[in-house]
């Protein structure tokens, strides 16, 4: 809805017909612009910083997708900075129980529970 929204207005988006993203990083976009039109992404990095983005732009489909692929690579590596994500967005109901099931998974994984306390 907010693509549309900016590309029918008639702020600069609308007459030039070009969105310019500033405040993610160039392989967020791109994975993002994957996930948007494929539903799939061949990497496996930034699935916090897509939600975000995802969640800015009101793209329910890829957040749904972001939620899910966090779940399934959840690891030492990427428990702190999904942790991070999901704080920040847990307005939402779906990242409240994703949200949940990571915390489940921490409790049981005393590897994940262990890189967890260290981060915080």
């Amino acid at each position: 809805p907010v693509f549309e929204k900016m590309l029918q207005s008639s702020m600069t988006e609308g007459s030039t017909r070009v969105i310019q993203v500033d405040d993610f990083a160039a392989d967020v976009v791109e994975g993002f612009l994957e996930l948007l039109f494929t539903g799939t992404r061949t990497s496996t990095e930034s699935w916090g910083d897509m939600l975000r983005m995802a969640d800015k732009y009101q793209v329910d489909g890829v957040i749904k997708i972001c939620l899910a692929s966090m779940l399934s690579t959840l690891s030492v590596e990427t428990v702190v900075p999904y942790f991070g994500a999901l704080n920040k967005l847990s307005h939402l109901e779906d990242v409240k129980s994703a949200k949940e099931e990571v915390w489940s998974k921490v409790e049981s994984n005393k590897e994940l529970l262990r890189k967890f306390i260290d981060a915080v």
